[in-house]
């Protein structure tokens, strides 16, 4: 395969963003997996917006753990598209809680371009500077 010098500013484009929005969710994940039971039960009430009022303390663990590891997979571009279909559902449960509580466009607009982010990602794929991409490469070179 050719690199060209787009290719290679493209990869290092998904490098960046991938570790800028990795880092800022394992920051946003992180008081809320830290903070335990009563916080999970809290996070996870907010799925009640979607219509998931059963075991808010389950969910609000899930969505602490997908934020807190899904940054850190991110960032290494391993498991890149499950942790991004994770990520992704946090980010839907963030936007229903949010127009739920009747907050204005304004508020909910930055969680709404985060969840375009992940879905140009799932498409875009992780790029060359990924675990992914560097662990399927060495098991086709072996095969």
């Amino acid at each position: 395969m050719v690199t060209t010098r787009q290719n290679r500013f493209t990869d290092l484009g998904l490098l960046l963003l991938r570790i800028g929005v990795g880092i800022t969710f394992i920051i946003v994940g992180s008081p809320k997996l830290m903070g335990g039971p009563e916080e999970w039960e809290v996070v996870g009430e907010h799925a009640a917006y979607l219509g998931i009022t059963a075991w808010p303390m389950f969910w609000g663990f899930f969505i602490s753990v997908a934020e807190f590891f899904g940054g850190f997979l991110l960032m290494l571009g391993l498991f890149f598209r499950p942790a991004l279909a994770v990520l992704l559902i946090s980010t839907i449960v963030t936007i229903a809680s949010s127009i739920g509580q009747g907050a204005d466009f304004v508020y909910t607009a930055n969680t709404i371009a985060v969840g375009f982010i992940f879905l140009s990602m799932f498409f875009t794929g992780s790029g060359r500077h990924s675990l992914d991409r560097n662990i399927w490469n060495r098991r086709r070179r072996r095969a």
